[in-house]
C-alpha cells in the first residue's frame, strides 16, 4: 500500500561546509548522522521558536536532504540564506523528490534508512516508512488519512505554515521523540530551548483530541476553553483527530463550534 503525501517537499545542502553549517542551526546532533539514520529535528529562530521541522538524511555524495512542509521551503532557505553566505555550502529545493507513504510487512528499528539507487526509505515504525523517490504514486485519500491518524496517535506534528515561529520544540514534545539534543553545541535558539527544559516546567505543551465532523480545524486555528478563552493552537490535523498546544498540564474541555471535545497531554 503507499500513497503520495503532498504535504511534504525536500530541500537540499551540498558542499565541504554543508553538515558544520546545519550544526549551528538545528535541534538534532548531525554528529549522529550516518547513511543509515534519519533524525529528526527543527531549525529555530533567535527566540528558540521554531522555523520549520524536518527529517533528515545524509546523500551518497556527503550532502543533506530534508524532508519538511512543502509551503516552508522557500521560507527556510530565505532564513538560512542570510547565514551561509560565507559556508562553503549551498542550499536547493529539490522539486523532483516525492514524498510516499509505503506499508511494508517487514519491520525495522525506527528511523533508519535504506537506499535503493535514487531512493530513500525512512523507518517511522510499526510497517510505516517514507519512500524518498523521485518516482509518484496516486493519492489515495483514505491511505493518506491512514498516514495522518498514526503520527497524531504517535503524538508527532509538524511545523505547518500556520504554526512556523509560534512554538518551542518542546511544546511539539519533540524532547520525547529524540528531535532535540541537549548534549550538542550551540545552535541558534539553543539558549531558550535549553532554558524551557532546565528552569521550571513548560507552560505550554502537546494535546490530543477528537474532530468534530461538523466544524473540522485546521493547523493555526485557535481553540476555546470552556471559559471562552482562547486556550490554545491547533497544530495538526486529521478527519477524525487533532493535536494542539494548549496551557496545562492536565486533561481539560475545550470548545469547537457548539460542541464540547476532551484533549488528553501527550505524554512520551
Amino acid at each position: 500500500m503507499q500513497t503520495l503525501l503532498t504535504q511534504f517537499g525536500f530541500l537540499s545542502l551540498r558542499g565541504r561546509d554543508a553538515v558544520k553549517f546545519l550544526q549551528g542551526y538545528t535541534t538534532c546532533d548531525l554528529d549522529d548522522l550516518d547513511n543509515q539514520v534519519c533524525l529528526k529535528g527543527a531549525i529555530c529562530n533567535i527566540q528558540g521558536r521554531m522555523v520549520t521541522s524536518f527529517r533528515i538524511i545524509r546523500l551518497s555524495d556527503e550532502g543533506l536532504l530534508l524532508r519538511m512542509h512543502c509551503d516552508l521551503l522557500q521560507a527556510t532557505v530565505d532564513f538560512l540564506s542570510k547565514y551561509i553566505v560565507f559556508s562553503k555550502a549551498t542550499l536547493q529545493i529539490e522539486s523532483e523528490y516525492h514524498c510516499v507513504a509505503t506499508w511494508l510487512e517487514e519491520e525495522q528499528p525506527i528511523d533508519t534508512v535504506v537506499q535503493d539507487q535514487d531512493s530513500y526509505l525512512i523507518s517511522c515504525g510499526e510497517g510505516r516508512f517514507e519512500r524518498w523517490t523521485e518516482a509518484t504514486v496516486p493519492i489515495e485519500p483514505t491511505l493518506n488519512e491512514d498516514w495522518k491518524n498514526a503520527d497524531i496517535n504517535g503524538g508527532l506534528a509538524w511545523v505547518a505554515p500556520a504554526t512556523s515561529e509560534a512554538f518551542l520544540p518542546q511544546m511539539y514534545n519533540y524532547h520525547n521523540v529524540s528531535a532535540i539534543s541537549f548534549s550538542k553545541g550551540c545552535y541558534l535558539g539553543q539558549e531558550i530551548v535549553a532554558r524551557a527544559q532546565y528552569k521550571g516546567q513548560l507552560k505550554r505543551q502537546l494535546f490530543r483530541g477528537m474532530q468534530i465532523e461538523a466544524a473540522p480545524l485546521s493547523a493555526g486555528d485557535t481553540l476555546e476553553g470552556v471559559d471562552g478563552r482562547i486556550a490554545g493552537t491547533v497544530v495538526a490535523t486529521s478527519k477524525t483527530q487533532l493535536l494542539a498546544v494548549l496551557s496545562g498540564q492536565e486533561p481539560t474541555t475545550v470548545n469547537i463550534g457548539d460542541q464540547q471535545i476532551r484533549v488528553y497531554p501527550v505524554v512520551g
